[in-house]
């Protein structure tokens, strides 16, 4: 059998930190000595061509492993998987629940938490915020904030001053009428300056309370995608939003200030550069909708793969990801504190679950941080409140080199744990050591 070799495409952000450790050097080395012409070529493309793929807003991999972005960044440690948190429960967390929440070193609290409980969604995150620093102040905590969607009318204090704002504040078709996301909720014009100011307010003065460590930015994608919402609003007015959107996160960055994090929405394999191109906005992106695609077997594997792709560029540059990963369906054992991960699942649900695992550690640097679970509202959620699994708690130890790649199956080896993923199959093994 002949050498494994990593094969994976960049899409932007080249592997610097990896590819000096790769035998691409040994290959440029017999290219210099056969072909001296052939191997500048080379190298010229490999250095231009990836950043070429993008608008001139992209930065460099250098730029994103500024001192200034290491400082706020979230506990880390490769002694064992790093995990996230995401979660919602519109009344009052108990004391149970808070001593749960403070053992996540990175926390973002979904729209409507303690909306009843506390009267809006800013209270009841701030509420939630201070009652889990009190335990352990090393945890980061996020503010959601949809940057397109009006989600959950009346849940934010702040709507009050967006109904007063001058302007069109909702978004409209071009003869008119609402437009609806998911034929429900509107979507703010982006275009309105006074939109932007209101949005750009609102983040801040949350994010001004110490118990707050930063924002995440939700819908990102639904901003970035080309196609979504062209035909109803034109060209030109998803061309406009799109503008303003990279302005809005530039001036949210400079309001916020050096010690706040900003985690968007982002990373997304339906985008023809999977949001490698607006990174540099954020100190990192959330992933969900990893495995997906549509038009058979073929483009789910492609992909997979382009998401892999995009989670490694994005690490290995730096960049905090938080990625998870949905069950696909609702988990039906009851959840609690002490139910053995054994229990909770059965033999199908326990092959997503290392599958899940798997894609993460063939992907993860410092900074990857891992949630798997079947849905994020406290009151429905099966594995909200489970005992974390002991594959979480093992051993993991430094990653030895990247993944490698032979046609749709994965490896890596760390120091405690060999990871074996086959995209095609949808499997992982993973032997502890």
């Amino acid at each position: 059998m002949a050498p494994e070799k990593n094969v994976d495409k960049p899409i932007g952000l080249s592997h610097q930190k990896y590819e000096r450790q790769s035998k691409g050097s040994m290959d440029m080395r017999f290219l210099h000595n056969k072909y001296p012409l052939m191997a500048i070529m080379t190298i010229i493309l490999h250095a231009v061509l990836p950043l070429a793929l993008f608008s001139g807003d992209m930065q460099t991999a250098d730029s994103s492993n500024s001192a200034e972005r290491q400082k706020r960044m979230p506990h880390f440690s490769w002694d064992h998987v790093q995990c996230y948190m995401h979660i919602r429960k519109d009344t009052a967390f108990t004391r149970e629940e808070v001593a749960y929440l403070a053992q996540f070193p990175l926390i973002t609290f979904e729209k409507t938490t303690g909306a009843r409980g506390f009267g809006s969604t800013e209270k009841g995150t701030l509420a939630a915020a201070r009652a889990i620093k009190a335990i352990n102040p090393k945890v980061k905590i996020l503010f959601y904030w949809n940057v397109f969607v009006r989600w959950a009318n009346g849940a934010y204090d702040s709507y009050k001053a967006l109904n007063e704002l001058p302007g069109q504040v909702l978004l409209t078709d071009r003869a008119g009428k609402p437009v609806l996301i998911r034929n429900k909720v509107p979507a703010y014009d982006l275009t309105n300056p006074a939109v932007r100011e209101w949005w750009i307010t609102t983040a801040q003065k949350v994010c001004s309370d110490p118990a707050i460590d930063g924002v995440f930015v939700d819908a990102v994608v639904k901003v970035m995608a080309d196609g979504f919402l062209k035909s109803r609003i034109g060209e030109a007015k998803k061309q406009a939003i799109k503008r303003q959107f990279f302005g809005m996160m530039k001036s949210l960055r400079e309001r916020l200030g050096p010690d706040k994090l900003m985690v968007g929405n982002l990373l997304r394999s339906l985008l023809p550069d999977a949001g490698m191109g607006a990174l540099h906005l954020f100190d990192g992106s959330y992933m969900e909708s990893f495995c997906g695609g549509r038009g058979g077997e073929e483009a789910r594997i492609a992909y997979t793969a382009k998401s892999i792709r995009a989670f490694q560029e994005a690490a290995r540059a730096g960049y905090l990801v938080a990625f998870t990963k949905g069950w696909g369906h609702k988990l039906k054992t009851p959840y609690s504190a002490k139910t053995p991960f054994s229990v909770i699942m059965n033999e199908e649900e326990r092959k997503r679950f290392y599958y899940a695992l798997g894609l993460f550690l063939i992907c993860a640097e410092k900074y990857s941080y891992f949630l798997v679970h079947d849905g994020y509202d406290a009151k429905r959620s099966h594995t909200w409140m489970m005992k974390l699994p002991d594959e979480l708690r093992r051993p993991l130890g430094s990653p030895k080199g990247p993944a490698q790649c032979r046609g749709h199956e994965y490896r890596r080896e760390f120091a405690h744990a060999s990871v074996r993923v086959d995209i095609a199959k949808e499997e992982a093994k993973i032997q502890w050591h």
